[in-house]
């Protein structure tokens, strides 16, 4: 489903979780495709897979929950790849955010201990 979302919430500040999604971005090895911490938005590319020619653009949104509590919302959709069209990547989408947000978990963690 292409407009499928995922989201997890952080008892941390809104600049430390985004500083930790820059983190996980970067021990994964995604490419950072756009980074605009001033409103939240962290955009990379995964790269390529055995599901999908071009990998997946995601874009972690880091927002602000109130009470010191900050909420990740991560969304996405097939890279394009050249003038070849690829329509199914077999459910890649929901495995990247799994890790991603595993990852940023392990990170916001180190930050807070």
């Amino acid at each position: 489903m292409a407009g499928q979302t995922y989201d997890e919430t952080f008892d941390a500040p809104k600049d430390t979780v985004y500083t930790a999604a820059v983190e996980a971005t970067a021990r994964l090895g995604y490419a950072t495709l756009e980074a605009r911490p001033e409103v939240g938005i962290l955009t990379f590319n995964t790269g390529r897979s055995m599901k999908s020619w071009a990998g997946q653009d995601m874009t972690a949104t880091v927002i602000d929950a109130g009470g010191g509590k900050t909420q990740v919302i991560l969304g996405g959709t097939l890279a394009r790849h050249g003038a070849q069209l690829q329509v199914v990547a077999w459910g890649e989408k929901k495995s990247v955010a799994n890790k991603f947000l595993a990852e940023l978990r392990e990170c916001v963690s180190r930050r807070t201990a």
